[in-house]
């Protein structure tokens, strides 16, 4: 037994110190890209359970009735050190910067309807998901988030982030769909030197464009489709000096209105212009929401119904990726600004096991009938990925 438990320790220990190389040289991918995640937490704990009955076999002995000694076994205490680096390496593996424990690897995206006329009151469109990392094929792909639905002359096409597991980052691929039922992948259409993700997608004028989330350059750009949708040029760059964020963007009373925050999403800020293509000026009153963690950071489309502008936002508190709430735009003009929640609960949360962890996307279009049909993401526990290099 005691010989099992130090075999034990030992391999827990090694993979424990794998994970940490990997952190050190932010490698990470290497792990969520595969069914490793789950074996990290089964290791840590395996690290833990062989450690205490090593020291329960072989460090304490009875030496009378009365009185309990420790024998210092030098194996013992050798593979104690390495042990407990290893729950610390594999520990901070899976619950990374303070952050609810999460596999990444196991984002997916699904689809919602609405139950009637108005962007509310979401409920699942079949099975789902309807794309995991397994989808993607023409990439090694850890998973996929952040889905923009957009209806267009074909049918419906879903923009999405694809987290590229060999380059760490993050890149645009698409699924295309002819009735929003029966999809299919599309490939990788954009590409860059630093992560993309989040790829607001809207036409304007006959043109369509993109604005993705570019924060590592510290700047929001604006891409036009030389071939929609699958080929995209950079065209301007709309804002820069600070890390824009899940962006924004819709048209009211003949003037262009741009949201994003620059930092985790506790600010709001409305920049507003002439035209999508600028020149964008900042609010006077930026940020116009301050500190509030569960209703400002973009987390899905924005809506004018019924004269009304609504918007999907995140709720990050108490942790990212927590669930996504609804709220109405009382107030929006050049001068002005204000918000209100539109409910205490949140329009999205997880409950089934593909998104039980929690979901921070919903992109949603009107339907020929009058319902809403939404892309969401999600995370959970079940989802099968893309098998790795160490599968």
């Amino acid at each position: 037994m005691k010989h099992l438990t130090t075999v034990a320790c030992m391999l827990a220990a090694a993979l424990g110190l794998f994970a940490l190389a990997l952190l050190i040289t932010d490698r990470t991918s290497l792990i969520t890209a595969t069914g490793l995640s789950k074996i990290v937490v089964a290791a840590s704990v395996l690290a833990a359970a062989a450690l205490a009955v090593r020291v329960l076999l072989g460090v304490v002995e009875r030496r009378d009735q009365r009185r309990w000694t420790v024998a210092a076994h030098p194996l013992t205490w050798l593979l104690a050190v390495p042990t407990l680096i290893a729950v610390l390496g594999l520990t901070t593996l899976v619950v990374q910067r303070g952050e609810r424990p999460r596999f990444q690897g196991d984002w997916s995206i699904g689809l919602y309807v609405s139950a009637g006329v108005s962007p509310r009151d979401f409920s699942p469109a079949g099975p789902q998901p309807v794309l995991t990392a397994a989808s993607v094929t023409d990439i090694p792909c850890a998973f996929v988030a952040d889905p923009v639905l957009v209806a267009d002359d074909q049918g419906y096409t879903i923009f999405f982030e694809a987290w590229h597991a060999t380059t760490g980052q993050g890149d645009i691929c698409i699924a295309r769909s002819p009735d929003g039922e029966r999809w299919e992948y599309g490939g990788r259409v954009l590409d860059e030197d630093c992560s993309v993700s989040y790829p607001t997608v809207f036409r304007h004028e006959g043109t369509w464009y993109m604005v993705p989330e570019t924060r590592a350059l510290d700047q929001l750009r604006l891409y036009r489709a030389e071939r929609y949708p699958d080929r995209w040029v950079l065209d301007r760059i709309l804002l820069e000096g600070a890390p824009y964020r899940d962006t924004n963007l819709i048209e009211r009373d003949g003037r262009w209105y741009l949201f994003t925050s620059a930092d985790y999403g506790a600010d709001l800020l409305v920049f507003h212009a002439p035209s999508p293509l600028g020149p964008w000026q900042p609010h006077p009153a930026n940020p116009v929401v301050r500190d509030d963690l569960d209703h400002v950071r973009g987390g899905g489309s924005v809506h004018v119904v019924d004269g009304q502008v609504w918007r999907f936002v995140q709720d990050v508190h108490p942790y990212y990726g927590n669930r996504v709430r609804r709220v109405r735009v009382e107030e929006l003009s050049p001068t002005s600004y204000r918000q209100t929640p539109a409910a205490s609960t949140p329009e999205l949360a997880g409950h089934d096991a593909w998104n039980v962890q929690g979901m921070h996307t919903l992109w949603a279009v009107q339907r020929d009938d009058g319902r809403w049909l939404a892309a969401v993401d999600g995370y959970g526990l079940l989802v099968d990925t893309k098998p790795g290099w160490f599968d």
